[in-house]
């Protein structure tokens, strides 16, 4: 729904012991955004300092964005930058995956390119991942999802805070 206009917050808890569905606020260990401003509404249930935030940086702006119908009128969108949220919380990751999926031959495959930079924040192998996208997308698409899921991986395996230039 982000995607397209809407808004979508979905909350994964997994462990030995899960005694509620819902992550309170400042509680939440990662945080995967499918787009930029999404990302940023939902940043306040991000652990501070051991939260790890992974983000596409495309923006997509709602119509609703437009409250000025003047000509040339700028939306109302947050300019929250890439470099300020990095700042702000432990593990920052802001990366165009809607761009690499594109580069790749499908950009519908950008959830799958964060799939695969999240892959690197959790407890199991790559080898896992992959059989479980082997066996989710259809069949017509396995390739193109493990080629923008290795993207997604390799990005992060490869980012250098200190030269990021998001």
């Amino acid at each position: 729904m982000a995607k397209r206009g809407g808004s979508v917050f979905s909350h994964v808890r997994f462990g030995a012991e899960v005694h509620s569905p819902v992550i309170a606020r400042g509680e939440a260990d990662i945080l995967v955004a499918l787009e930029w401003v999404e990302g940023l509404r939902w940043l306040d249930f991000l652990k501070g300092e051991s939260g790890t935030f992974i983000a596409d940086t495309q923006c997509i702006v709602p119509p609703i964005s437009f409250r000025n119908r003047q000509r040339g009128a700028r939306p109302a969108y947050d300019p929250t930058s890439a470099i300020d949220v990095i700042e702000r919380v432990g593990n920052g990751f802001a990366l165009d995956a809607t761009r690499m999926a594109a580069g790749l031959g499908n950009e519908r495959c950008a959830n799958t390119v964060l799939l695969g930079a999240l892959s690197t924040a959790l407890p199991f192998a790559r080898e896992e991942w992959l059989a479980v996208l082997d066996f989710e997308v259809p069949p017509n698409t396995v390739e193109i999802n493990r080629r923008a899921f290795e993207a997604g991986h390799s990005w992060i395996q490869t980012f250098d805070r200190n030269a990021a230039h998001v």
